[in-house]
């Protein structure tokens, strides 16, 4: 087999796992990533596993793009070369120790520049924000991105995720697409999972709970339906909501009332 064979495989990881002779000949970089010990609380696995699980995660959510995949493969091999020791080890800018080793790689195998920088570009930013230049120039590249920085994060493998609003930049098939996850995550893996959300809609078909802010303190914390009420919307939005009930999924949808906005700067 050759590498977009085996990284292409349904089964990736056992594809992997039974094609290593042959992958680590062509790529020795990566036997520093075996059982390297990575030293950090957040991260539960060695190097090779984290990049093995990351992998899982694309297999796992259908994410079959080579590019993809061949950039969860490299994403951390300069990982072992840019740290320093320590009861924990602080590492120092992995994404371009990354990037120039991946370039070698990629070299190696013949690839074209034009591809070659695509996978760098996804490696680089792989810890990044998507910035919504990409998005508008181009959205699949964009969409690499996020499943490439999505299965980098659930391979860590921890018990809470913390995320700050991890649905701004997405296009609404996404955002569902992210919730979803999530929700599997905290229902099948019972990770909690604690989220800056601005989408009431969303934040109210997918939170148990919910905490709700103003000018940087709790304003009200609780159920969905005891803390967005109309009365606590009014209050730290300044403005009318109305409420409805949908019938077929028995969710919330909140309404906001433009007219009393506009009527307040009259």
């Amino acid at each position: 087999m050759n590498l977009q064979e085996i990284l292409e495989q349904n089964d990736l990881v056992m594809s992997i796992n039974n094609n290593f002779n042959v992958l680590s000949f062509y790529i020795p970089e990566i036997k520093c990533m075996v059982e390297f010990n990575q030293k950090q609380p957040q991260h539960q696995h060695d190097l090779w596993n984290h990049t093995l699980l990351s992998l899982f995660r694309a297999e796992e959510n259908d994410y079959t793009d080579f590019d993809v995949r061949l950039a969860l493969l490299l994403h951390d091999i300069g990982k072992p070369f840019a740290y320093i020791e320590g009861p924990i080890r602080h590492y120092y800018n992995v994404s371009g120790a990354s990037t120039k080793m991946a370039y070698v790689i990629l070299k190696r195998f013949g690839y074209e520049e034009a591809f070659i920088n695509k996978i760098l570009y996804l490696i680089k930013n792989c810890n990044g924000i998507i910035d919504d230049d990409v998005i508008e120039r181009n959205p699949v590249l964009a969409e690499k991105l996020y499943e490439v920085q999505y299965c980098d994060i659930m391979a860590q493998d921890t018990k809470y995720l913390i995320l700050d609003e991890p649905i701004s930049h997405l296009d609404i098939r996404y955002q569902v697409e992210l919730m979803e996850t999530l929700k599997r995550l905290n229902d099948e893996e019972n990770k909690t999972i604690i989220a800056i959300l601005h989408d009431l809609n969303l934040s109210s078909a997918y939170c148990k709970d919910i905490i709700l802010m103003k000018n940087g303190s709790i304003y009200s914390k609780g159920s969905v339906e005891s803390v967005l009420t109309k009365k606590n919307l009014k209050a730290v939005y300044e403005m009318d909501f109305e409420i409805q009930r949908l019938t077929k999924s028995n969710q919330l949808f909140f309404v906001p009332l433009v007219s009393g906005l506009l009527n307040k700067y009259k």
